[in-house]
């Protein structure tokens, strides 16, 4: 039979506690969630007087949905009756103690592509008990990753597993997901990929976000398109030389990979740029004139044409003409 969640022998009724307090303990599983936004039940383990030690209650939050089952949870809020659910523990403040059991990482684990159920539940029974958090915090020796022992997990997921665990596993903070999730509205795969990004570069998801969003395009599965998105989410400004040096840059790759070629007209360049940005042409050529002052582009006069390229590939492009050249002679 499930514990009281009011202690009704220090109160002498049972009546609500007057102001906030503060539980310590488990997540234990979600009912509903809504972005961050989350009701779930919630196993006390440290509380006042008032609530018994031990008990099950309902927590209802707008971070409690970005935390995974599992995880050790230090809550402040205030108890309340609500007329149709009954007690509910409304969170004011959520702190996140970390994944602290097996049990809790596999939970985890859960938020991962192709982790599922099932997965979750083979890592528990192959490494009870804390082992699993061992397995997770040990990087493995070559070629003998115990991870490998679990069927359905591949090399590939395995690193996938060990790059997740080690970048947010066990320093995720459920306020920056609700803030990628809530405030920008990215899916929880853009979500997290800002996250390993993030730690990566040792800085905070909103800084990153803020000063160089368009850096996510460095990561697989990410372009131009999503990134300004997310950047546009994030109050970048439409006319920001960031963003309108990284659409030109989107630009050139693009077309020239289209249509074949290692080079692009500066007025066509242009032209794509203010049609995908429905932007200024001024303004464009003041980023494609920031970009060659980086050495990120670089323009060559070609039969009376201005033509703006890569200048990894004008080089390639130079060598291979230079070999053409000796193997004619």
């Amino acid at each position: 039979m499930a514990r009281a969640v009011l202690n009704a022998g220090s109160s002498g009724n049972g009546s609500l506690p007057a102001d906030v307090v503060s539980l310590q303990g488990t997540l234990l599983r979600h009912r509903t969630t809504r972005n961050t936004w989350g009701i779930a039940q919630f196993h006390v383990e440290q509380a006042p007087e008032e609530i018994n030690v031990g008990a099950e209650v309902t927590v209802v939050g707008g971070t409690v949905g970005a935390v995974a089952p599992g995880a050790s949870l230090k809550l402040e809020g205030r108890l309340e009756r609500h007329p149709r659910w009954g007690l509910q523990f409304k969170v004011e403040r959520l702190e996140n103690l970390g994944v602290r059991s097996g049990w809790a990482a596999a939970n985890w684990l859960l938020r991962l592509e192709g982790v599922g159920r099932v997965l979750a539940d083979r890592l528990v029974c192959n490494f009870p008990g804390d082992q699993l958090l061992e397995v997770l915090n040990t990087p493995p020796s070559d070629g003998d990753d115990p991870l490998l022992q679990i069927q359905g997990i591949s090399a590939g997921k395995a690193q996938v597993i060990r790059e997740s665990w080690s970048t947010i596993g066990q320093s995720f903070n459920p306020d920056h997901l609700r803030y990628l999730e809530g405030d920008c509205g990215l899916t929880r795969w853009e979500a997290q990929s800002v996250l390993k990004l993030a730690s990566r570069q040792r800085v905070e998801p909103r800084e990153l976000l803020e000063q160089d969003p368009y850096s996510l395009t460095e990561l697989r599965g990410w372009g131009f398109p999503r990134a300004d998105r997310v950047a546009l989410k994030a109050g970048m400004d439409r006319d920001a030389p960031a963003r309108l040096e990284a659409a030109a840059l989107y630009v050139l790759a693009k077309v020239c990979a289209d249509e074949g070629h290692t080079a692009l007209s500066q007025k066509e360049l242009i032209r794509h740029t203010v049609e995908l940005l429905a932007g200024s042409g001024e303004k464009v050529f003041g980023a494609l004139r920031s970009l060659v002052e980086k050495t990120l582009v670089m323009v060559s006069e070609e039969d009376g044409r201005l033509l703006v390229c890569n200048p990894d590939l004008y080089l390639a492009e130079r060598q291979i003409l230079r070999g053409v050249r000796r193997g004619t002679r």
